[in-house]
């Protein structure tokens, strides 16, 4: 416990034995007025408490480095948003909700230097670098004297105070989207000093500067909520006991050991001979069990988010009784440690006591005082006693000594805090937006579109990234159209090294492709030839559509897909040669965003956007919309197998744009409302020389035509063939004839 001493104020009252009676007047004020035992109020430490809004809500007095809920001041109605998707022909659109808000939330009464972390229920919100993982709208007030008031709520409010003193956060039109629409629990990690602040300097704060000292013991972070500063003080003495000594105008706090010097005294000079005093040094042991078999220490744990923990210092011997103090500082678990170490060695040293009965001219002599004596009649002379009480029993006086403990190794040993409750502290990062172009609807692929089909695939280049706000630019890019938010964050990346060409629509377990994936956290998984036929593993590198089956990481960001399957979707006329640097996107439908046609017909050149948390300017992609979903797949297996007359019969097999397994001799359907084919004939310079149309997969050029190609000097010419579909007309395929 601490030990008030009056000696100073006393004496000036009524000299030397004023000073007598202001020790013992300390003594009552130490036990009965300042630090007066209360009723229990069960634990002080909160459990990082729930965020508040009621009227007369204590708001706390943050010193060091704490965590804190703080409590809701002020806020604006929620505001809906609505956002409309979709409606395509044929296709209902979809109406989406979400609402934002704007309030403020008050953090500390003491002015705050910066803020840390934020947790949003339980979640970070804010990580260490500053970047925030959902929009917020966050303004800071630190709560100094010659801050300005908040301009959103001074014009919400006509008029508002700049709350000087208070440090508070603004949040202005938050997005609760990732919140179930309703103001999440927050929680603040401020830094209210720079540094570790000692136990001395709030005692000095909280009194108003009438407790003086210079040191007792640091912690990181302590919240002060509504305690008075004898409450304070009373919780610090259960874990480190003090004197507190009175002078003119303040109390200086004394460590037991600091400022403290003991005083040598001869014993036998001071030891009182009147018949009536007792023998002159009575010595006691208190029993063991009188001191708590441990000293359990509750506090923040630095380490785990602010969490609470819990160290314990245990004696040797029997006994149950476990002592719990909560104590809502910010510490280390070894600093805590050693705090209830050094406490369970301080109750087993003062278990020795020593009553000595001395001259009643021995008024120098007062409680708190460290006596060593060189005379030992009795008395270990190594050893430093204090005293606790001075008794006056008319012609002698009685000293209560204890016996002051022996300094502990102030060398911290190493303890675990426990698991890690932290949550990851991932960089949002700057978006990655592409824009690509299907043949086929991404969430209908066995079907065919009748209008282009246009994705935009988004991801981050760090792990953190949770997605962006899509916009389309006007044609003359004077205004933009919000799209909606972006789908699950895309598997994307670059081709590392060239991709050779090879052959389509076959498993090649001969050729490997490596791609470099844009974060670590992205994955690729390998599908056997059953989920490859269910479609999984779609990917595409520049033109090329394909599937692999085999994904293995290399490292880091490097993998290398095997067993692949090529030159799907009609990618095959794009099989060639692929550089490095090709881009990289993995189809997968959750993580597509469908633009709607109407806004981007075949043949525009829009311009897309892409605004997240971590872009400090929007992002954007530029692409030609082909129409490539319209139109047909080109004719295969040309071939010219009949001879008539001198003259070459050229025949070819059409495809279908219903991408289905082909069953076997079954003709899939056509998917076009006519059967229609476009040829051309074109000379060795590609000059065309003759264009027809043929409603079969066959055409014939008589010999005749051909001689009249001879007798013009060319000695070669192609065939084109083309499928003319109900949109557009395919890529062609080509034969070429000797003449």
């Amino acid at each position: 416990m601490a030990t008030l001493v009056l000696t100073a104020v006393g004496g000036a009252i009524g000299g030397p034995l004023g000073g007598a009676l202001g020790a013992a007047l300390g003594q009552q004020i130490d036990q009965n007025i300042l630090f007066k035992p209360k009723g229990r109020e069960g634990p002080r430490l909160k459990e990082l408490s729930v965020q508040t809004s009621s009227y007369g809500s204590t708001i706390a007095r943050i010193f060091g480095r704490m965590r804190s809920a703080g409590s809701v001041i002020w806020a604006t109605d929620l505001v809906e948003h609505r956002e409309k998707q979709g409606g395509g022909k044929g296709r209902p659109s979809t109406t989406t909700y979400r609402y934002s808000i704007s309030f403020a939330v008050a953090l500390s009464c003491r002015p705050v230097a910066s803020i840390g972390r934020i947790w949003a229920d339980g979640n970070l919100l804010r990580g260490q670098a500053g970047d925030f993982k959902s929009a917020t709208g966050f303004r800071f007030y630190p709560g100094y004297e010659d801050q300005s008031a908040d301009p959103l709520m001074a014009a919400a409010e006509q008029a508002t105070p700049a709350h000087r003193g208070l440090a508070y956060a603004v949040f202005e039109d938050m997005d609760l989207t990732d919140f179930g629409n309703r103001i999440p629990s927050l929680s603040f990690e401020l830094i209210a000093d720079t540094g570790a602040v000692d136990i001395v300097d709030i005692a000095n704060e909280l009194s108003g500067g009438l407790v003086q000292g210079t040191s007792l013991f640091a912690v990181d972070g302590y919240a002060v909520a509504d305690e008075s500063p004898s409450d304070f003080l009373s919780l610090v003495g259960e874990i480190q006991p003090f004197s507190l000594v009175a002078g003119s105008n303040a109390l200086s706090l004394l460590h037991p050991m600091e400022g403290n010097p003991p005083s040598p005294v001869n014993l036998s000079s001071l030891v009182a001979e009147t018949q009536d005093a007792p023998g002159s040094v009575q010595l006691a042991v208190t029993p063991l069990d009188s001191v708590p078999s441990g000293i359990a220490i509750r506090y923040y744990e630095i380490d785990r988010d602010y969490q609470p923990g819990v160290q314990t210092g245990r004696r040797n011997g029997l006994g149950s009784e476990l002592r719990q103090i909560d104590f809502p500082a910010t510490l280390r678990a070894e600093q805590s440690l050693f705090l209830a170490e050094q406490r369970i060695h301080q109750l087993l040293s003062q278990r020795q006591n020593a009553k000595i009965a001395v001259v009643q001219s021995a008024e120098m002599l007062r409680p708190g005082m460290h006596l060593q004596f060189t005379e030992a009649a009795g008395l270990n002379a190594h050893l430093i006693w204090q005293i606790e009480e001075v008794v006056h029993r008319g012609l002698w006086v009685e000293l209560d000594l204890i016996l002051v403990p022996l300094p502990m190794s102030s060398e911290l040993r190493q303890v675990s805090s426990g698991r890690p409750v932290t949550q990851p502290d991932w960089l949002h990062g700057p978006t990655i937006l592409t824009a690509v172009e299907l043949p086929f609807d991404i969430h209908a692929p066995d079907q065919p579109a009748t209008s282009p089909k246009v994705y935009l695939a988004a991801s981050g280049g760090f792990n953190g990234w949770r997605g962006a706000d899509l916009f389309l630019g006007a044609a003359d890019q004077s205004s933009v159209t919000p799209l909606g938010r972006t789908a699950l964050p895309a598997v994307t990346g670059r081709l590392y090294s060239a991709l050779d060409a090879g052959d389509s629509l076959v498993f090649d377990d001969r050729t490997t492709v490596e791609v470099l994936l844009d974060n670590d956290a992205m994955l690729l998984l390998s599908a056997d030839r059953s989920y490859l036929t269910a479609g999984s593993n779609l990917a595409k590198i520049g033109a090329e559509i394909l599937q692999f089956g085999r994904a293995e990481r290399v490292e880091g960001r490097l993998w290398r897909l095997g067993h692949l399957v090529r030159g799907l979707a009609g990618s095959d006329s794009d099989m060639g040669v692929l550089p490095p640097g090709q881009e990289f996107l993995l189809l997968d439908s959750n993580s597509l965003f469908p633009v709607a046609s109407s806004m981007i017909p075949a043949g525009s050149l829009p311009v897309f956007h892409a605004l997240g948390i971590g872009d400090e300017e929007p992002v954007s992609a530029m692409m030609a919309v082909a129409g490539l979903a319209m139109r047909p797949l080109s004719p295969v297996h040309a071939r010219k197998p009949t001879v008539t007359d001198g003259g070459v019969s050229i025949q070819w097999t059409r495809r279908s744009r219903y991408f289905s397994a082909w069953p076997d001799n079954v003709e899939l359907p056509l998917g076009e409302t006519q059967e229609l084919y476009a040829v051309d004939v074109l000379d060795p310079a590609q000059t065309r020389l003759q264009s027809l149309q043929v409603s079969e997969p066959q055409f014939l050029l008589p010999g005749p035509l051909l001689d009249h190609y001879r007798t013009d000097g060319h000695s070669f010419v192609t065939v084109q063939v083309r499928q003319i579909g109900t949109h557009a007309v395919s890529p062609p395929v080509s034969v070429v004839l000797d003449l």
